[in-house]
Parts: C-alpha cells; sequence; structure tokens
C-alpha cells in the first residue's frame, strides 16, 4: 500500500471547484501557493554564524530540494563540508593566527551560497509560501554544532597520534620516547642501563633520548615548578655518566630538563661539571 503523494502547493481561484487533473496547469487567473517551507536568510545565518558552515549549508541545500533543484543542494553541502575542513585546518596549521576571522570567514562564505536562492526565496514568500519554523532551526543547528565537535574531536586525536614521537613502554607508565636523531634501540638500551643501575624511579616519568650534534641527548621531564638544586644536578650528572658507559659506547651524553612538552628549560652540558 503505497502513502498517498504530499502536495507541494495548492491552487487558489474565484473560479466553482472542478474535477481537475493535478498534473494540469492552474487555471487562468489562479494563485499558486507553495505547501512547503524553507530556511531563511536570517536563520540561515544566524545557525551558521552559532554552530559554523555545516548548518547553513545543510539548509540551503533542504531549500535546493525542495525548490525541486537537489543537485544545487548537493554542491552547497560539498562546498559547506569544504568550507568546514579549510577553517579547521587554518586553525591547525596556523596557531597564531587569530582564531576570532574565522567564524566571520565562515559566515561570509554561507552568506554567499545563500545568494544564489534569493530571488527563490523572495518569490516563495510573494506567493505566501511559508517560512521553516524556528524549532528546526535550533534542531538543525544543534545537531550540526555535534557533527562539528565531533569531527574536531576526531582531527585533534588524528594529529596527536600522526604527530607524538616514538616511545618504548618500560612499564607502570615510566616511558622514553626518541626522536630528532634518537633511536628505538638506543631508547631501549637507555631503559635497560636505567633498570640495572637501580635509576629508574618506581613512580610515572618521561624520559627522552635524541641527538645534538656530535652529543647523545638524554631528556628528563620535570614536575612543574621543580626545583633543582647543586646536588640534583650532580645526580643527573651521575645518570649521564652511566647511560654514557653503559648505552652509548661511552660517547658523550647532555642532559636537556624540559617540560611535559619537551621544550627544553635548562641542559647540563657533558664535562662541564
Amino acid at each position: 500500500m503505497s502513502e498517498p503523494s504530499v502536495p507541494t502547493a495548492i491552487v487558489k481561484t474565484g473560479a466553482p471547484e472542478l474535477a481537475r487533473d493535478p498534473a494540469a496547469p492552474p487555471p487562468v487567473g489562479a494563485t499558486v501557493v507553495p505547501t512547503f517551507a524553507l530556511y531563511s536568510r536570517g536563520q540561515i545565518g544566524l545557525a551558521t554564524f552559532l554552530t559554523g558552515p555545516l548548518s547553513g549549508g545543510w539548509m540551503i541545500a533542504q531549500n535546493w530540494k525542495r525548490l525541486d533543484e537537489p543537485r544545487k543542494g548537493r554542491r552547497v553541502l560539498v562546498a559547506a563540508v569544504s568550507i568546514t575542513a579549510g577553517l579547521f585546518a587554518i586553525a591547525f596549521l596556523v596557531p597564531s593566527m587569530p582564531s576570532s576571522p574565522l567564524p566571520l570567514a565562515g559566515l561570509c562564505a554561507v552568506f554567499g551560497l545563500a545568494a544564489q536562492q534569493r530571488y527563490a526565496y523572495d518569490d516563495h514568500v510573494a506567493c505566501g509560501g511559508p517560512r521553516a519554523g524556528n524549532g528546526r532551526v535550533v534542531a538543525v543547528a544543534a545537531v550540526s554544532l555535534g557533527a562539528t565537535l565531533a569531527a574536531l574531536f576526531a582531527v585533534g586525536v588524528g594529529m596527536y597520534f600522526a604527530t607524538r614521537a616514538p616511545e618504548i613502554d618500560l612499564g607502570n607508565d615510566r616511558t622514553v620516547r626518541y626522536l630528532a636523531g634518537g633511536t628505538e634501540d638506543e631508547a631501549r638500551a637507555v631503559g635497560s642501563a636505567l633498570e640495572h643501575d637501580a635509576l629508574l624511579p618506581a613512580h610515572p616519568v618521561s624520559f627522552g633520548v635524541r641527538r645534538d650534534g656530535t652529543h647523545h641527548v638524554f631528556e628528563i621531564v620535570l614536575a612543574d615548578h621543580a626545583v633543582v638544586d647543586a646536588q640534583l644536578e650532580d645526580g643527573f650528572r651521575a645518570i649521564a655518566h652511566a647511560l654514557s658507559r653503559d648505552a652509548f659506547h661511552g660517547e658523550p651524553v647532555d642532559i636537556w630538563l624540559t617540560n611535559d612538552e619537551f621544550d627544553r628549560e635548562r641542559t647540563l652540558a657533558w664535562g662541564a661539571e
């Protein structure tokens, strides 16, 4: 059993109501009033400004679909996704750029897409066609915001795993990363040397192995607000000598004291005791 078709317009005329073929053109002098609702430019702009280009693009695409222009709707959706991806790329790749212009740029781009149907929307309203309810606008904006946040989270997680340095796990949240010239074999040798010499603490800690010119570098991640006094420096230098002997074949080893992001804050150079 097929569902009855939903009319897209009603015909108003002063002539007596007669049986008429629905596919036939309306009588002369009749007014065709659309029954489908379209999103206004104000609704599209507000949703875009608050939640991003996806919501505005989806509304414009729905308007084209209801205006029997589905191909234009698909093009708008592709454009809205591309605009969103472009704004994400700018935000991630150019972190020094102020973020405040990005929503405005997305809004301007969506308004450019909406401008292509302004005459169709104005004709729709002039013929008595309804505007989409604000409740639907809120629902579209909420779904779009959720999709945008989910995509942002996925991109962030992907970039984290793509850019983080490889590491070996020593157990109990103790790791040795190898980067910038350091190798996995050197990281494993360092881990073994620390365990062999009883220099590996029981609490979670992060180390790093890299190269700096002709010297090996052993990075130690310090806790926030850690105080490094002369006695602690002597302890770190003792670790450097032990690692030189047991992991790096007697070659020089500098100590870098870093923060959680592995940004160097202090250097204990080999031979500068």
